[in-house]
Order: structure tokens, then sequence, then C-alpha cells
């Protein structure tokens, strides 16, 4: 009978630690940012704008953000979409985004970009940025 209220007692327990993990659940963001960049296709500036939905959780101390991206230039007229990972802890700030984007004319751009931050030593470890006309 004891073991029983143990086992009772430790799935209640289980549960109620469940039960407070979805009450703190992830948050929803959304943004939206503006700059200007060239085409690499044409060689045109351009105005790219990216609106991001983003899905924010702490797991085991790290701060976490899910992000999917949507993208338009103008007046290039590129559209597509992407995505966004973003990792911090105490020790590193990991970055991964990977958008792909293509126009009226059948223009397509890869987007990639990596970036890793020591913050022991705040020495950037990995910094990529790729914008590729892959036709």
């Amino acid at each position: 009978m004891h073991k029983l209220r143990l086992l009772t007692l430790n799935a209640l327990v289980v549960q109620v630690l469940v039960v407070a993990s979805f009450a703190a659940g992830p948050v929803r963001e959304t943004h939206e940012i503006q700059f200007q960049d060239t085409d690499p296709c044409s060689g045109t500036v351009h105005t790219v704008t990216i609106d991001f939905q983003d899905l924010i959780r702490n797991i085991d101390g790290r701060t976490v953000d899910t992000s999917h991206t949507t993208v338009s230039t103008s007046p290039t007229g590129y559209t597509g979409h992407g995505f966004q990972n973003f990792v911090v802890n105490n020790q590193m700030n990991n970055y991964i985004t990977h958008v792909v984007l293509t126009n009226d004319a059948g223009n397509q751009i890869v987007i990639t970009r990596v970036f890793i931050l020591d913050l022991s030593t705040n020495q950037i470890i990995v910094d990529k940025l790729s914008s590729r006309c892959v036709r």
C-alpha cells in the first residue's frame, strides 16, 4: 500500500510538472523589418521586407526562437519564405537562417546566414552570409 501511495504521489508530481510546463508555453510574436539590398541576379538595389512569425520558448535554460519568415522585395518583385533559428544560452549565441526568393521573371535567390558568437569571450566564431542568384 505504501508503494502504491508513493507511485500515486509521483504520478501527481509528474502531472503537475507537465501542466506547469504547458502553462509556461511558448510565446508567439510577429514583427517586420525593412532594409535596402542589392539583387544578386540583376545588381538592382531593392527594398527587402521580412515578416517574422516567431515562436520563442525557454528550453533547459536556453532561449530558443524559431521563426517562419515571409519575404518580398520592391521593385524587383521577389517573394518567398524561409526559416530562422536563434538559440542563446550562457555560453553561445547561435543564429541560422535560410530563405528562397523567386520573381515573375523566374530569377531565384537563395540566402543563407550562419552566425555564432562565443558569449564568454565576446568573439565571433562564425559569420557567413551567402546571397546567391541560382537561376
